[in-house]
């Protein structure tokens, strides 16, 4: 529902001369940043998708996650958030799931993401978040462009990755929406968007 909601407000910023129609962005934080990666990955009309601390189910894979599970979903009373088939792999994640999120980012290629972690915001599982960042890149490459390019360890905190088509942040702190990270977002959208105009 979200998601769609996204959607209809796109059609409607489309119809405003005052928008640049080609560089619109969908982002969300926490439950809205795993929306945002959704819409974006649904609705090809979005040139970027943000999340901001999205954790499982969003930009953080959940095979051999130390954050979120399935289950803990399930006891939050948040289980709407998910299709039925999803609590199919509660407690089974890292034998049976035949997936994971960096199938999400991937399906947004070539398209621009930028995924957002706070240090610690164990819940969101800040080094998920970028692995997955780092396996959805393989699908960038093969279609010609780079996904996030990064050195090969994790990054620590105040370290922004903006080159590649898909960015990523840590920041030191906790599960919120920082200027910090807005700044972070607004400075690759920017860098995306003088780059679009030489692709």
């Amino acid at each position: 529902m979200w998601a769609y909601g996204a959607s209809r407000a796109l059609d409607y910023l489309l119809t405003r001369n005052e928008i640049d129609h080609d560089h619109i962005a969908v982002v969300g934080h926490s439950r809205l940043g795993k929306t945002a990666l959704w819409t974006a990955a649904q609705d090809e009309r979005f040139f970027m998708g943000i999340s901001n601390n999205s954790g499982i189910g969003g930009a953080a894979i959940a095979k051999h996650s130390t954050g979120e599970r399935i289950v803990d979903f399930i006891r939050a009373g948040s289980w709407d958030w998910y299709c039925e088939r999803f609590k199919e792999y509660d407690g089974y994640e890292d034998i049976n799931m035949p997936y994971d999120q960096h199938y999400l980012l991937a399906a947004i290629a070539p398209r621009c993401i930028c995924a957002g972690s706070a240090e610690q915001d164990k819940g969101a599982d800040p080094k998920s978040e970028f692995l997955s960042c780092v396996t959805a890149s393989e699908v960038y490459n093969l279609l010609g462009y780079s996904g996030i390019i990064t050195a090969d360890e994790f990054p620590s905190a105040g370290t922004s990755l903006h080159e590649g088509r898909i960015g990523y942040h840590i920041r030191t702190g906790q599960h919120y929406f920082s200027r910090y990270d807005w700044n972070q977002y607004i400075t690759f959208m920017s860098k995306k968007i003088s780059a679009s105009s030489v692709d």
